[in-house]
Formats: C-alpha cells, structure tokens, sequence
C-alpha cells in the first residue's frame, strides 16, 4: 500500500431499511448510528434526522484537497437547533482536514464526533432493544 494511504478494504459498504427508508451506508457504524437514530425519533426524543443531507464548502485553494466536507448525519432536535454527527472508525489526514477547516470556517456548526468509544456505547444500547 502506497505511503499516506489508508487501507479500506475491511469496511464494506451497507444497504439498510431504517425507518422505512431504504439507504446505502458507507459502513456498518453508520448504519448502527442510524438505527440509534431512528429509535431517538420514535421516542420523541429528535424532531428529524438526515444522512449526508449537506456540503459544507471552504474558501480554500485549489492544492487544499479539503474543499469540502459532508457530515454523515444532520440531526433537528425538538427546539430547532441542528447538530451535525461524523462516525468516524479511522482517523485520516484528509478526515483531520476536513474537521479543522470546519471549525475555521462554520465554527458556529455543531459538529460532533462519534469513534469507536461512542459507538461502542450505541451497540450496547442498540443490544438492550433487541432483548
């Protein structure tokens, strides 16, 4: 594998129905994280969820190659305020790019980070529903 370069070939793409919605997801996480998604909404616990619904774009040039950015999930809460989600299994340099530019540039953008430490919160509570 060529320096610099991450080896992808372990997360495999996931089609999933969730909440009557057919999607592609790049990686199981993302599914799960939508389930736990989707149960937060049947609850009323959200008012609304969305999987990679918006672009963020930097004011960048061009040998940036962090000119862009889509967040994994959007998510509404009940009062209105939109907090943005990024499942994120391994850390890359364009990921680590991508993260501070948006800081730099949409610093009043919530957006939060969910690693394996989360997620292995989310499978923990994803198992209790199914018993």
């Amino acid at each position: 594998m060529p320096k610099g370069k991450i080896d992808y070939s372990n997360v495999k793409p996931v089609k999933a129905l969730v909440g009557g919605k057919l999607y592609f997801f790049r990686s199981k996480w993302e599914r799960d994280f939508a389930l736990l998604l989707q149960w937060f909404l049947g609850a009323g616990w959200i008012k609304s969820w969305r999987y990679e619904p918006k672009r963020f774009h930097f004011p960048v040039p061009k040998r940036n190659k962090s000119r862009a950015y889509v967040p994994d999930f959007e998510v509404t809460l009940n009062n209105g305020k939109v907090l943005y989600y990024e499942v994120k299994g391994r850390m890359h340099p364009l990921s680590g790019a991508h993260l501070e530019n948006m800081e730099r540039f949409y610093p009043k953008v919530l957006l939060i980070e969910i690693r394996e430490k989360e997620m292995q919160k989310v499978w923990k509570f994803l198992q209790k529903l199914r018993t």
